[in-house]
């Protein structure tokens, strides 16, 4: 080999091993920051969990808010009826349709699943296009149902699907391929965009559940037990409005491709912000709710 050959040579090698510096450097970038993120949401999971207020949570933006705890306390005080879920944050009290007296437990909210559903009006979160919005729900699935006939079923854990809306959705397989995953949507009259289906391995655990959609970044999200499980391109088009009221619980069909199916869970609470939350408000609330209805 020449000089040149030998110096070009070299100069290829040199470049190999910057880039693989370069790389190995963004791994390292990449796994501090993950650990970063780890440490902080156990540190706040172990600081809230000493001392959970509903002062804790997250209040900026928050335009729904439904929290069982509380609301069996107003019941059982005779301020409120069975069938009322109230909202603490802007007096949109929500109707619970088809449920029994005995639903109500002391932290919870039971859905037996058979046509229990919770609805509120849609006026005070009718998000409007180019509206940034979180959804969050507490609850825990106690049961699923396979279809006989290999379809898939679904439920709006939280959300509105009429006509245009938003929501986070449950969704089951038939028995000879059980699955269970959770997807977070959009969708208008023109457009429609959902998160890829986050699987479930462990379904009848708590799950604390985020969907947000920012318009700025044009990314919708969804998070659940303070993890960041599945994002989103939701530049194509406008989402946000919704011309129906809000549902938890809500038996739902996609043009008939899916076999509509109520969950059978325990609620424990649900909020609305008009805004996209970070993640850090994410592993926040999560800490809180934990805290209030796990760790008792």
């Amino acid at each position: 080999m020449n000089n040149k050959g030998f110096a070009i040579t070299s100069i290829i090698y040199l470049l190999l091993l910057l880039f693989l510096i370069l790389v190995l450097g963004m791994l390292l970038m990449l796994g501090s920051q993950k650990t970063i993120l780890d440490n902080y949401k156990s540190t706040i999971l172990d600081e809230i969990t000493k001392t959970p207020t509903t002062d804790n949570y997250v209040q900026e933006g928050l335009v729904l808010w439904y929290d069982a705890k509380i609301n069996y306390d107003k019941i059982q005080q005779v301020l409120i009826n069975n069938d009322v879920f109230a909202d603490l944050a802007t007096n949109n009290d929500g109707s619970l349709i088809n449920f029994a007296s005995g639903n109500w437990h002391d932290n919870f909210l039971y859905f037996p699943g058979t046509d229990e559903y919770v609805t509120t009006n849609y006026a005070a979160h009718n998000f409007t296009a180019n509206d940034d919005f979180s959804l969050e729900i507490y609850l825990q699935i106690l049961a699923v149902n396979a279809d006989s006939e290999n379809e898939a079923n679904s439920s709006v854990l939280f959300g509105s699907y009429d006509g245009e809306g938003y929501g986070v959705s449950w969704v089951t397989y038939d028995e000879d391929d059980t699955k269970y995953h959770l997807i977070a949507g959009l969708v208008n009259a023109e457009n429609n965009v959902f998160t890829p289906e986050f699987e479930v391995t462990d379904y009848t655990r708590r799950k604390h559940i985020v969907m947000s959609y920012s318009n700025m970044y044009n990314e919708l999200k969804l998070y659940v037990n303070g993890d960041l499980v599945a994002v989103e391109d939701a530049s194509s088009g406008d989402y946000t409005t919704s011309l129906g009221d809000i549902g938890i619980g809500l038996s739902q069909t996609f043009d008939n491709e899916f076999l509509a199916d109520y969950t059978n869970m325990e609620l424990y609470s649900a909020r609305i912000y008009e805004r996209a939350i970070s993640h850090n408000e994410v592993l926040q609330n999560y800490a809180v709710d934990n805290a209030r209805y796990y760790y008792e």
